[in-house]
């Protein structure tokens, strides 16, 4: 008994994430190719990325409310208002542990003078399977 407790035990606290393309899901089929930023926007190198996240590329873009550099993380560029990104990939994520979560991502790139920057645009996170509510308001284009 002691046994299938202690193996119990190291199941719920033992983590496993499943990654799935969802790119051709609605309703981020109409997030993929080249978009326009409608915001101004940073570049940023983010240390703070658990297991979910591996695989995903270094850096995060994320909208500038204001700041001259990246509010957190090393700040690598600036993107302006008007600049063209190209996004080419979705990312569904859940993982498993102790508690269940479903992480949500875009994948992308910008040429900023003349060098490719690889990014990653988090979504969200949901615990029911099913992407955010709100795809359309966290995207900058």
């Amino acid at each position: 008994m002691k046994t299938l407790l202690i193996i119990i035990t190291i199941a719920l606290l033992t983590a496993c994430t499943s990654v799935h393309d969802v790119s051709n899901v609605s309703p981020f089929q109409t997030k993929i190719g080249a978009k326009t930023l409608i915001v101004n926007a940073f570049i940023c190198k983010v240390d703070e990325r658990g297991s979910f996240a591996k695989g995903l590329p270094k850096y995060r873009i994320i909208k500038n409310n204001g700041f001259e550099k990246c509010p957190l993380g090393e700040h690598i560029t600036s993107l302006q208002k008007g600049e063209v990104v190209h996004i080419t990939s979705a990312s569904h994520r859940s993982h498993w542990g102790l508690f269940h979560s479903d992480h949500w991502y875009l994948v992308g790139s910008a040429i900023v003078n003349g060098k490719k920057h690889n990014f990653y645009n988090y979504l969200g996170l949901t615990t029911n399977g099913l992407p955010p509510d709100r795809v359309e308001t966290v995207v900058l284009w």
